[in-house]
């Protein structure tokens, strides 16, 4: 049954070590950034030797919470030592221990098989496809840019449906090598050559799942594909054009109802679900807030890498 729901589980490992999969990328073809992972002892030598900036992540994790920008080696030690903390413990707890070299013998992540890399850091705007597969085979799938995020590196909030060759032909190759079933997302940064780099797998269902853009349903898909049954949802939504303000990601970010001139994607068929999701985007802490803050002070370089691309960068058809 997870087989069936996942795929090989021969495969499994691969998709949670980021270094392994994206050595695995290499080695397929893909355009991907040089990642390696970090030892637990030793590494000072390691971060002399890479070109700053420089991404910093834990395996293990999702939404961007573990991910971080570093411009040197003393900002890369501190976040390696932050992200090798336990998970489960309070952020800013873990940042005050991490920030202290003589408190790095507390309990770390690394002793429950999660570990940290360092990732080249490639300048762009984020994008991502959706697909549907089953058993290493492509069904479907939805490819969107997205604009804005919550927070840096963070989910998207406002994103616009695309269609990109090298991101389809990146996907079908990792998912024909890994085998793989079930909805899944693939992050990709495009440079202004509009050259999709692959740099991180979501196995799970991602926000862009559910959008629709030319034949693409996959929801209606793994129905069919399940069932053996024509899905009754099949076409019943018109296909989303332009720029898309995701639901409730958008008010997330900027704490506000307005949303421009975007598309708004709100499951208006359902009231209840609107507005138990309007009460959690508003609800958001005041700590919460803090840390998303925290976080888009690290936009600083990323925004400088948008700043000589065109408005409207790689929008291809």
């Amino acid at each position: 049954m997870i087989e069936r729901s996942l795929g090989a589980p021969d495969g499994f490992e691969i998709v949670e070590r980021k270094a392994e999969l994206l050595r695995l990328a290499a080695a397929l073809g893909v355009r991907c950034p040089k990642t390696i992972s970090v030892a637990h002892e030793g590494c000072d030598e390691v971060l002399e030797r890479v070109r700053y900036p420089i991404l910093v992540k834990a395996d293990g994790s999702w939404g961007g919470k573990l991910v971080r920008i570093v411009e040197d080696p003393e900002q890369a030690k501190t976040a390696i030592r932050v992200f090798r903390l336990p998970s489960g413990w309070p952020t800013a707890l873990r940042e005050f221990i991490g920030r202290w070299t003589w408190l790095s013998a507390a309990p770390s992540r690394a002793r429950d098989g999660a570990g940290v890399c360092l990732q080249e850091f490639v300048s762009g705007w984020p994008a991502n496809r959706a697909v549907l597969c089953w058993h290493g085979r492509v069904l479907a799938g939805i490819s969107v840019r997205v604009h804005k995020t919550v927070y840096t590196f963070g989910p998207a909030s406002t994103v616009e449906i695309v269609d990109l060759p090298e991101m389809t032909k990146t996907v079908e190759t990792l998912v024909r090598r890994l085998k793989l079933s079930g909805l899944i997302g693939f992050d990709f940064v495009l440079d202004s050559e509009n050259r999709a780099w692959f740099i991180e797998m979501n196995p799970r269902v991602t926000p862009a799942c559910y959008l629709r853009g030319g034949a693409a349903d996959l929801a209606a898909m793994l129905y069919a594909q399940m069932t053996g049954k024509p899905s009754p949802l099949q076409g019943c939504d018109e296909e989303m054009r332009g720029l898309i303000a995701l639901f409730p990601q958008e008010i997330q970010r900027s704490g506000t109802y307005g949303f421009g001139a975007a598309q708004i994607d709100v499951p208006w068929d359902d009231p209840q679900l609107v507005l138990a999701l309007l009460k959690s985007a508003m609800k958001m802490g005041f700590v919460k807030r803090l840390g998303m803050r925290r976080q888009n002070r690290q936009s600083r370089l990323t925004e400088q890498s948008k700043d000589s691309y065109p408005e409207q960068p790689g929008r291809a058809s």
